[in-house]
């Protein structure tokens, strides 16, 4: 297949003359990478107004199209529901060569590439835009080492970043990608991730999200069912599971471990998708969550959380957000940055933080920040 797809991209490569229209911004990824891109995606569709007079063009993921569509409803959206090249080649040809077609008017325009792991097929779909010019990143540490292959008209390109403090190396690579489309300095701080149309409130409730993206990275269940219990204690009106269809039965049986102890309610919420998960955030009174999407979810809408944060990617996507309102609970280990190819039968990084210190956050996140019994709006 990644041989078919390079044939593609070669036979693709053209010259364009250059077109006038909206900045094109390439972010089909992750639902958690898509919420680190927001605060980016707003400054670069600003750019786009005020340079070129034209709004900006997303093009995003499929598992990101709704939140897409309600944060940025004024941009023109182009959906890729290609992730990798591995799915069933037949049907992997024909969604390819569909999204082939809402490309092509593309063609002409800058791109700025906000995907910074790519694979051969998001070379191929950059390709097919054939962008008059075209601002990327190269030598990302979670993709193998080739050299790069940029075949369009000019490209803008720096090194990925490599040794950032206090921000996730993904932000510090989004704002390079701003400074050199702008021609002016973008910080981290500048394009801080938020999501703007979730109203929020406190209803009391401890939202817990047990399962992270794979299994390697979920925190033990009788480690969590202690944190819990102990959570019953505190100031809460209830503790609610998150999870969705394939995880229900699990969830379920942590439920009903807890069903007959002392303490608030123990409830559960099934999240078939990313705004029923940010709609039950936005009304809660903190979050517990893996390395996840709903981890980002709650920083993006500033509500406090208890994050379990694995070595695998440490330090390129989390942590990040405002302590102490949000904690990221990790445990160094000397093979951090694994890329998730854990040495041991478990991921010790994960498995072995102590239900002891994540209570002692959770309370003392509590007395930091008390209740608001008032609707609020986030802005």
């Amino acid at each position: 297949m990644r041989k078919t797809l390079r044939i593609l991209q070669r036979l693709a490569v053209t010259t364009q003359t250059p077109v006038s229209g909206g900045l094109i911004i390439f972010k089909p990824d992750r639902l958690g990478d898509f919420i680190l891109a927001t605060g980016c995606i707003r400054r670069l569709d600003r750019w786009s107004r005020e340079t070129l007079k034209a709004p900006a063009t997303l093009i995003v993921s499929e598992v990101s199209r709704s939140l897409a569509a309600r944060e940025f409803p004024e941009l023109p959206l182009i959906v890729s529901e290609i992730y990798d090249d591995s799915q069933n080649v037949p049907h992997f040809l024909q969604v390819l060569f569909a999204l082939r077609k809402r490309l092509l008017p593309l063609r002409g325009r800058q791109v700025a590439c906000l995907r910074h792991q790519r694979f051969v097929v998001h070379e191929l779909l950059l390709a097919w835009l054939s962008p008059a010019t075209i601002i990327l990143l190269d030598d990302c540490p979670l993709m193998p080492a080739k050299p790069p292959q940029y075949p369009w008209r000019r490209v803008i390109s720096a090194s990925y970043p490599v040794d950032v403090k206090d921000t996730p190396l993904e932000l510090e690579a989004h704002a390079r990608v701003a400074s050199l489309l702008m021609g002016q300095p973008c910080s981290p701080q500048e394009i801080a991730p938020k999501l703007t149309t979730f109203p929020t409130r406190d209803n009391g409730e401890l939202l817990v999200f047990p399962y992270g993206s794979d299994f390697v990275r979920n925190y033990p269940p009788d480690r969590l069912l202690d944190v819990l219990r102990a959570a019953r204690q505190m100031n809460f009106t209830a503790i609610r599971f998150c999870a969705g269809n394939a995880d229900e039965a699990a969830a379920m049986s942590l439920v009903d471990s807890l069903a007959d102890q002392p303490g608030c309610s123990v409830l559960m919420s099934i999240t078939p998708n990313i705004e029923c998960a940010a709609k039950l955030i936005a009304g809660s009174r903190m979050v517990l969550s893996m390395e996840s999407g709903p981890a980002h979810l709650a920083i993006a809408l500033d509500k406090a959380g208890i994050f379990i944060l694995g070595g695998g990617h440490h330090g390129i996507f989390a942590p990040w957000g405002s302590p102490p309102r949000q904690h990221w609970i990790d445990r160094p280990l000397p093979c951090y940055h694994c890329n998730w190819k854990c040495i041991f039968d478990e991921a010790k990084c994960i498995t072995e933080i102590a239900p002891s210190r994540i209570i002692e956050v959770i309370q003392s996140t509590l007395e930091s920040f008390p209740p608001h019994p008032f609707p609020t709006v986030a802005s």
